[in-house]
């Protein structure tokens, strides 16, 4: 009889400066971001107070022509990817993921700007696949288990490349 295999991730203290190891994409992909309760919860949560940055992703992907709907399957996927970039975060680097300094960053670069911040998301987010491949494949592949559409993958994937940047200084020079 084969014993069960114990799921171990790999400390990595300079993400998200750095992608993650394939090592821990595929642990995340295939075990964590699937099976783990308490994202479904954190994704609800999320549902509440994430409408301005999913019309943002909207837009920034509109002007990809890439079309997700505002629909509460497409919002739900979002959000889903928003929290699974949280969960990555703390998982491999032991911190929690600073909201805070999310919401700060989101209200004074994101939803109350001046700029075009969309289509900066836009730009980004064709480059972010390349950047972060083994961290986008996580996020994919747990997307595709739950049969999502493409569209919601799309929205999947942009709310965790928009937690992802909310963490990094990109908007602190701005």
């Amino acid at each position: 009889m084969e014993r069960p295999k114990l799921i171990v991730l790999e400390t990595q203290p300079d993400f998200p400066g750095e992608d993650l190891s394939e090592h821990n994409a595929d642990m995340l992909g295939t075990y964590y971001l699937r099976h783990t309760i308490g994202l479904e919860g954190e994704a609800e949560r999320l549902f509440e107070h994430q409408r301005a940055l999913f019309e943002l992703a909207q837009l920034s992907l509109w002007l990809r022509n890439i079309r997700i709907d505002d629909a509460p399957r497409e919002y739900r996927s979002f959000t889903q990817g928003f929290a699974a970039y949280e969960l990555v975060q703390s998982l491999v680097t032991g911190a929690a993921y600073n909201t805070g300094l999310a919401v700060m960053r989101a209200d004074l670069h994101l939803i109350n700007s001046n700029n075009a911040p969309f289509a900066e998301i836009a730009e980004r987010s064709v480059l972010w696949p390349f950047e972060r491949p083994n961290l986008y494949q996580a996020i994919t592949v747990s997307g595709e288990a739950k049969k999502e559409t493409e569209a919601q993958l799309h929205a999947r994937v942009t709310g965790a490349q928009l937690a992802f940047e909310l963490q990094r200084p990109l908007f602190d020079a701005a």
